[in-house]
């Protein structure tokens, strides 16, 4: 049984001044949390196949159950700032701050990102060449959090046992058997976010009426 649900906000302002100048903000949160529980029973050495007879009372064999929750929750603020002046500058800064129930200690990272174009064809020195239609460099610098391969556990350290390896038999008979435990993992409550950095340049160009582009890239994370 596996259950989850996204809420999403945002708001949105853009307004252009003296002409020229175009700007777009944006704030918004986004809350996720999953929840899954488990459940699994298992016998062997059947009499028979046939299905309607096979079920888990049915089997000869030792039966064995195990069950598990877990629930995870993300919470994240997001905002991003867009401008441009004449369509020939443009800027773009975004900022997060994301939350995961995976951390303890650090459970929150700041992960911004900003990019840079210049429009060069929309210059004057270059109204005289004809043939170009468009030709913008860009470039980007981003740092991105990751947690997905972070176990739900990761910060905890975790006890538990089974008759077999921890439980123990006090009065020398299987009829008195205490219920004892040990460490099955270490946690680490010092773990945090992964960060991984993006770097791009390139550019953009369009020729004789854009009959022809082409985009170079060089990208590096």
């Amino acid at each position: 049984n596996n259950r989850s649900w996204t809420l999403s906000n945002t708001l949105t302002y853009q307004d252009t001044f003296f002409d020229t100048h175009n700007v777009e903000v944006l704030a918004g949160t986004e809350t996720v949390e999953e929840r899954t529980q488990f459940v699994q029973g298992t016998v062997q050495d059947f009499f028979s196949f046939d299905p309607n007879f096979t079920s888990l009372n049915t089997g000869s064999g030792t039966r064995t159950n195990t069950s598990s929750t877990t629930e995870t929750a993300l919470f994240s603020l997001i905002g991003r700032l867009d401008y441009d002046f004449a369509n020939k500058y443009l800027l773009s800064f975004t900022i997060r701050r994301d939350g995961s129930s995976k951390f303890t200690r650090n459970r929150y990272g700041w992960f911004p990102a900003a990019t840079a174009g210049w429009r060069i064809s929309q210059e004057s020195f270059m109204e005289d060449i004809a043939w170009l239609t468009d030709l913008k460099l860009r470039g980007g610098y981003g740092v991105m959090g990751n947690q997905l391969n972070v176990d739900l556990n990761n910060p905890f350290t975790l006890f538990g046992g089974n008759q077999s390896n921890t439980f123990y038999d006090i009065t020398g008979s299987n009829s008195n058997i205490a219920q004892g435990f040990a460490r099955q993992r270490i946690g680490n409550p010092n773990a945090k976010w992964e960060r991984n950095v993006n770097l791009n340049v390139g550019f953009d160009v369009a020729v004789f009426d854009g009959q022809l582009e082409a985009t170079f890239d060089y990208y590096e994370k």
